[in-house]
């Protein structure tokens, strides 16, 4: 009799048939792996940074409340990695020279030539323009554009720029007392970045010498590809991963540390407010007008921009101090953050987020007008 169907149902696979399945998903995982590898070969990811290249910068001013400013008469280069918008100069290389006074541009006068619209421009390294070249910080392209315009017509337009890296809100309110109001300015804008609230970037020693506090260790920021473990770096893929979950752990380390830093009973914070109430005072005293520039932080600048009300915050200051503040953040719509970036190790705005706050704030000024000096009989 021949075996019936269900003994044919129950008959073992051979050896053969058992192995088939594993092997066919082990070859699959391989080749799929292989492929993965392939693609982000030809992809030339995960990209790994350096962060740029740390020459000296600052000039200490022995008793000054400001502490520093930028090296004097100089040419302060930066070399980065590599120049992935081909935006760099020869070697990768952004050149910042400074005039006779320790800051970014131009030499100037003390006192206001004749016939002059004097705009200045306080602020830290965003202001200053890290990594872009003289001619396309925003100051500088804010002068060139005005010069195009009528609202001044027959006048020399000056935009000195100020901005001193790693300056807080209390140092350009010292700046502005000590030295910026001697160069009767018409207007004064603040560059604000949410760090200004943290501790001052460098403390004067018991040698009157700089002493740099390591901000690194509170705030990470993006200053080079983190160190990749070596068992993570077999593979490009494993590479991908860890730094997609370091990437993950920063951003919530950051949007944590701004959030503490803004609380209302945060001393660092009291300190800022203090000095926006001081820089309000004295440009009220000398009757010049005084603009607060509230620049993002250049991630998620979509809707999920994670510091919204942080800005709210600091506009609601200079509202108390009846000045006007400008949140940036809208200027910025289209641009996802790192397209804005100097570099992919260095999140300083690059020309383009310069070239757009100049444009804008020539619009604004226009509009807000300004009472031009009166000539000299």
């Amino acid at each position: 009799m021949p075996p019936s169907r269900a003994g044919e149902a129950g008959a073992s696979p051979s050896p053969a048939a058992r192995w088939t399945g594993p092997l066919i998903l082990v070859a699959s995982t391989l080749l799929a792996l292989v492929l993965a590898e392939a693609s982000l070969h030809l992809l030339g990811l995960p990209e790994e940074h350096r962060s740029h290249t740390h020459p000296p910068q600052f000039d200490p001013i022995p008793g000054a409340d400001f502490l520093y400013t930028n090296l004097p008469a100089s040419e302060i280069r930066f070399v980065y990695d590599s120049n992935p918008r081909g935006y760099f100069s020869p070697g990768n290389a952004v050149i910042h020279r400074t005039n006779p006074k320790g800051f970014r541009g131009p030499d100037f006068s003390v006192a206001k030539p004749p016939g002059t619209i004097r705009f200045l421009f306080l602020g830290d390294s965003f202001t200053f323009g890290e990594g872009v070249q003289d001619a396309d910080t925003y100051p500088e392209r804010f002068r060139a554009l005005l010069e195009k315009t009528e609202a001044y017509r027959g006048m020399s337009i000056e935009a000195i720029n100020l901005g001193v890296g790693g300056y807080d809100t209390e140092q350009e309110a010292a700046l502005l007392r000590d030295f910026g109001l001697s160069l009767t300015p018409d207007w004064v804008f603040v560059g604000y970045c949410l760090n200004d609230a943290e501790p001052p970037l460098f403390e004067r020693g018991p040698d009157g010498k700089l002493v740099r506090r390591d901000r690194e260790a509170e705030a990470p920021e993006n200053l080079g590809t983190a160190p990749i473990p070596a068992p993570w770096r077999w593979l490009r893929l494993t590479r991908l991963a860890y730094l997609a979950y370091r990437n993950q752990r920063s951003t919530a380390a950051t949007i944590a540390h701004y959030r503490d830093l803004y609380r209302d009973d945060g001393a660092d914070y009291r300190r800022t407010k203090r000095a926006l109430a001081e820089i309000a005072r004295l440009g009220r005293g000398a009757g010049v007008p005084v603009t607060v520039l509230i620049f993002p932080v250049f991630y998620h600048l979509d809707a999920g921009y994670p510091f919204r009300d942080l800005t709210r915050q600091i506009e609601a200051e200079a509202g108390r101090n009846q000045i006007d503040a400008i949140d940036l953040l809208p200027w910025f719509r289209g641009f996802s953050g790192p397209d804005l970036w100097v570099h992919p190790a260095d999140q300083h705005p690059n020309e383009t987020a310069h070239r757009i706050v100049a444009e804008r704030l020539v619009e604004y000024v226009a509009a807000e007008g300004v009472t031009p000096p009166k000539p000299p009989r």
